[in-house]
């Protein structure tokens, strides 16, 4: 029979059913100690007290003498009862919680859910006796991962990761300890979604999450809960043991694929801690997967040392950036090892906020009794919620809802899209790990929303998940510019009318041979010649070209099984190129363009000319600039809004005053991919086009 809990805050004892945390029933900043108490008969044949999980410090009494005192979040602990065998006696356990004066987050291996949320406490994973032959820590059990040529490889079989990250974060409750309904249900997505990879960022699941992914053939990524750990060697020593224990009692699941000892350390925290945690959790689990930091101090900075087996990388670019940052990480002359994204290609959808107004859930509640900020340094949304209620944001948000939802899932859709397109270009990676699997407080960047509910249809899932991948590359056009040639590539979907030349490569996880055959709908089609693709290659399978008019076309590939649709936007060129069409404002404030926001188009002339949604030109002529309202006069008339999605900050990028068109977009310094040469950019053509129609407008 279970133990049958109650728990004291301070004003008298409530009957609890375990798993257990405190959640809403006191203060979110109130740290304990929470004093549950159950009684028991101590059966000789299983006199030991197992404690799955404890948050943080657990303190057990037994008929009031102290018996144990453990520290730690994630791992389990046992008290031997046997010296009270027979007989009937009261177990107390008093918890404090990190978080607070006593045990501050970075002092101890909290993880990432206090920046996610806050801390939780409690006795939040099941407390049973068992046998005296109960071992905590279990052998590490084979796995079958290898490292053949710096490659992964399972069983023999190359491997690419296509992970999700998820932070333990489930609103319902605030534990982590997902019962086995729930571990099951998400499963049931992530699997449907063919992801083949579940990244653990900083958090340890229940023992029954790695066993129900196991029985599907998913793979674990265990990422330790270090993250801005407190560089005190006291600190460091206390969190170094937690993660021993833990790698010592997750060791013996079969599907892990890879360990980190934690996540983005940067400054402060002493090489030889990393090195030396990376040894012993090598000498633990005998793992050919082992890294002491995900993320890396190339991208995070600190002690340039880095340890391990595997290369981990976190880019979060614009889409233009993403393929000069991937190729910027490519391994060139160093040592061959595998190399995986460890987190990578987020998008914070819009959220229809002014709809929390009268119904908002405790995690967006004004009320620090709720939602206290603690370490959080994204704390957006009270403050907007507000906003709705008491400004005219409310109301535009109402008028303009389903428009940037629309527009907001569209972005996310292409950007993504882009993203790993530009990871499947880079053969040296092994995988990925996409951020990630549900929206939280500080980030609306999941797959599934705040109810729970799919973000994306699953098809758009299983095309970013694919074992294969059909991708078109550009042509490489470096102009030659004052006296010297630089980087410069043709925009594969954005091209000036006639000759158009097409390079398509395939990326697969299996070996594939077969004809590369194309169709643009009225203009022609064909075939190339036979082409086989080794397993984890990128390879060209076919070049042709095409006499393109002025329009919008549709260009189909297929490879084997492989098909895939791509836009094709064909212009003419301007009879003459100038740029003066368009004005630079006053002042500009730094701003993605892309990422964390989502764009509310103010003229018919962007949707009568094809540029509403058309990420594709969008990207060619985006700047990473704003205007400042601050220097626009009264009368200037919004063409064209970014909405922060995260802060829901509303800016301007382009904006019509009297007969001057200002505007952030076109920059004088391209980036990323955009032709470096704005006369060579057929999109800067078309929104010099677009610019000139709108000024002529009434």
């Amino acid at each position: 029979m279970p133990l049958q809990w109650t728990v004291d805050y301070g004003n008298g004892a409530i009957p609890v059913e375990l798993p257990h945390v405190w959640h809403l029933q006191v203060p979110i900043t109130w740290e304990g100690p929470a004093i549950y108490r159950a009684t028991a008969k101590v059966d000789p044949d299983t006199p030991i007290l197992l404690f799955h999980g404890a948050s943080y410090l657990a303190e057990v009494f037994v008929e009031s003498e102290p018996v144990a005192d453990h520290r730690g979040i994630w791992d389990a602990f046992t008290v031997d009862l046997t010296p009270w065998a027979n007989q009937q006696v009261e177990i107390e356990v008093r918890i404090t919680k990190n978080g607070g004066r006593r045990f501050p987050v970075r002092d101890v291996a909290s993880g990432f859910i206090p920046y996610v949320f806050h801390t939780f406490g409690g006795l939040f994973r099941p407390v049973e006796f068992v046998g005296p032959g109960f071992q905590l820590q279990k052998d590490a059990a084979p796995t079958g991962v290898t490292v053949d040529n710096g490659r992964i490889h399972i069983n023999g079989k190359p491997f690419y990761a296509r992970g999700i990250l998820t932070w333990g974060w489930y609103p319902q409750s605030t534990n982590p300890h997902a019962d086995l309904a729930t571990v099951r249900a998400e499963a049931d997505h992530i699997q449907d979604a063919g992801f083949n990879l579940v990244k653990f960022c900083l958090w340890l699941p229940p023992h029954h999450y790695l066993e129900e992914l196991h029985r599907r053939g998913i793979w674990a990524w265990i990422e330790l809960p270090v993250w801005l750990p407190n560089p005190d060697a006291t600190c460091l020593h206390q969190m170094e043991e937690e993660c021993l224990r833990i790698v010592a009692q997750y060791r013996h699941h079969p599907n892990i694929l890879a360990w980190t000892a934690g996540c983005e350390l940067s400054e402060g925290i002493d090489p030889q801690w990393r090195k030396g945690l990376v040894e012993k959790i090598q000498v633990l689990t005998g793992h050919p997967l082992v890294k002491d930091n995900s993320g890396g101090a190339e991208m995070y900075g600190g002690h340039p040392d880095e340890f391990g087996t595997f290369e981990d990388f976190h880019p979060y670019c614009e889409p233009m950036d993403y393929p000069g940052v991937l190729a910027s990480l490519a391994p060139g002359p160093r040592p061959t090892m595998p190399a995986l994204l460890g987190e990578f290609n987020d998008y914070d959808l819009f959220r229809p906020l002014h709809q929390w107004v009268d119904n908002c859930p405790y995690w967006a509640s004004g009320d620090p009794q709720l939602n206290d900020q603690g370490v959080r340094w994204q704390h957006d949304l009270p403050a907007i919620i507000a906003k709705c209620r008491d400004s005219e944001l409310g109301e535009w948000l109402k008028r303009h809802g389903n428009e940037l939802s629309l527009n907001s899932q569209l972005q996310s859709i292409w950007m993504r899209q882009r993203a790993f397109d530009a990871t499947r270009l880079q053969p040296w990676i092994d995988g990925w790990v996409l951020t990630g699997l549900r929206h939280t407080p500080i980030s609306s960047a999941g797959i599934w929303d705040d109810g729970g509910e799919p973000a994306y249809p699953v098809q758009t899932l299983r095309q970013w998940t694919a074992d294969t991948s059909l991708l078109l590359f550009p042509r490489r056009t470096p102009p030659w510019v004052n006296g010297g040639n630089r980087v410069g590539f043709e925009p594969a979907t954005v091209r000036f009318a006639g000759n158009c030349r097409f390079h398509a490569a395939v990326h697969s996880v299996v070996e594939l041979e077969s004809t590369l055959r194309w169709k643009i709908d009225g203009i022609g089609s064909g075939e190339c010649a036979t082409t086989r693709v080794r397993a984890l290659e990128t390879v060209e399978v076919g070049s042709f070209t095409a006499e393109l008019p002025a329009g919008r076309h549709r260009l189909e590939l297929s490879f084997g099984d492989a098909v895939r649709e791509f836009p094709i936007h064909v212009t003419t060129p301007l009879d003459r190129f100038d740029l003066s069409v368009t004005h630079t404002p006053l002042a500009t404030l730094s701003r993605p363009f892309f990422r964390e926001a989502c764009l509310q188009y103010q003229h018919p002339a962007w949707a009568e000319h094809g540029w509403q949604n058309d990420f594709d030109r969008l990207a060619l002529v985006a700047s990473d600039q704003a205007i400042d309202p601050r220097c626009l006069p009264q009368d200037a008339e919004i063409l064209l809004t970014r909405l922060d999605t995260r802060t829901f900050e509303r800016l301007p990028l382009a904006a019509r005053i009297g007969d001057r068109f200002v505007t952030t977009l076109l920059p004088g310094c391209p980036r990323g991919d955009q032709p470096p040469d704005p006369s060579k950019n057929p999109a800067a053509h078309d929104f010099l086009r677009l610019a000139q129609r709108i000024l002529e407008s009434e």
